[in-house]
């Protein structure tokens, strides 16, 4: 039986060719949270008056969270606020988190800040591809539960938090409504139940390499004409 790539392998083989280091980090963070407003403004129907609430964590992942919260002002979102207990240590976060306040955008720093209500979407920037294993540190571990408890919306951000990015999406495991993969699906999107995603897709070589093969297996994502 013939070998089939891993996304990470994909992913390698895709950008070989690529001169090295061709974007910088800002620029790859300023594309995947555009990626991310736009695509869930598509699963919100446009509707502005949601409140939504970006649950960020300490990583890329939740940097590129910060990014989605200010498009989704921009879009004429009213009610979007930051969840970000523990910040990162690039400096270019900082810049991130005056850009939210100057836009009267909520950061809410306490780790008791985050009250779960079901009539608020939150969306799931916690953890990113690089994370390891499926246990979520304090608050995240908490507020995950009591989203699900509650029955609240939640989209994830490339890997939903608490579920291995290197394997199948866990059947019976639920608390997400739909799943934002970026630049590519990693093995976590594989049987995922919720609407899917992709955006970020800035890889020459991708759709030959990744899109014929896996999306035939694992739910064609969904593509907003605005998203590409």
């Amino acid at each position: 039986m013939a070998h089939e790539p891993k996304w990470h392998e994909l992913l390698f083989r895709a950008s070989k060719d690529i001169p090295e280091d061709p974007w910088i980090f800002d620029q790859l963070m300023e594309i995947a949270g555009n990626g991310v407003s736009r695509c869930l403004d598509d699963f919100l129907g446009g509707v502005k008056t949601r409140k939504i609430v970006f649950l960020c964590g300490s990583g890329n992942n939740g940097g590129d969270g910060l990014v989605a919260a200010r498009y989704m002002k921009i879009m004429g979102y009213s009610e979007v606020s930051v969840y970000y207990p523990k910040q990162g240590d690039n400096p270019f976060y900082d810049a991130l988190i005056t850009q939210l306040v100057c836009s009267g955008i909520h950061v809410e720093r306490r780790a008791e800040g985050c009250v779960v209500d079901r009539e608020v979407v939150y969306v799931d920037c916690i953890v990113g591809f690089g994370f390891s294993g499926t246990s979520l540190r304090s608050p995240w571990d908490k507020i995950m539960n009591e989203i699900r408890e509650a029955g609240g919306i939640c989209v994830a951000v490339d890997v939903p938090s608490g579920s291995e990015v290197d394997a199948p999406f866990p059947k019976g495991l639920k608390g997400w409504d739909a799943l934002i993969s970026l630049m590519l699906p990693k093995d976590c999107s594989k049987d995922f139940p919720g609407a899917h995603y992709l955006t970020g897709c800035f890889v020459p070589e991708y759709d030959s390499l990744c899109l014929t093969k896996r999306s035939r297996r694992n739910r064609t994502p969904v593509y907003p004409p605005s998203v590409l």
